[in-house]
């Protein structure tokens, strides 16, 4: 089995505020991969903080130490392109009294290849308890 790892540039940013993001995104950047057949994408999440109303923030420590397996199938086409696409959103936020509070963010993965072969589509969702089949059209 291969494995590639992408590192986002630190020139993206280490810090992003998804409510700021809330109806657009962001590139995380671009890069070239071998062809072949992918089943799935690790997101390691490094750290996330919550900011209440009252002002206060509260560091957060993400469920699965912060890495999240997502279960997506799509091939990668040889002389084509695939866009992978991230959505995350917050999901849930466990406070525990005299515990860390958790982060179980919710992430959404969509892969559009294009190539020899046509254009294929793979979506698959992961939330803290559970990973979702993907799906290929």
């Amino acid at each position: 089995m291969n494995r590639y790892v992408y590192n986002v540039s630190a020139s993206v940013g280490d810090n992003v505020n998804l409510t700021k993001l809330q109806g657009s995104s962001l590139l995380l950047g671009t890069t070239s991969i071998p062809s072949g057949n992918v089943t799935g994408v690790v997101l390691h999440i490094t750290g996330a903080k919550a900011f209440w109303a009252d002002g206060t923030s509260t560091q957060l420590r993400v469920v699965a130490d912060g890495k999240l397996m997502i279960n997506v199938h799509f091939t990668v086409q040889s002389s084509g392109s695939t866009d992978l696409t991230l959505s995350i959103s917050p999901g849930d936020i466990h406070v525990s009294p005299g515990q860390a509070s958790v982060l179980s963010p919710v992430v959404h993965v969509t892969a559009v290849s294009t190539g020899s072969r046509g254009t294929q589509t793979a979506e698959a969702t992961v939330t803290e308890s559970e990973n979702s089949t993907s799906s290929t059209t």
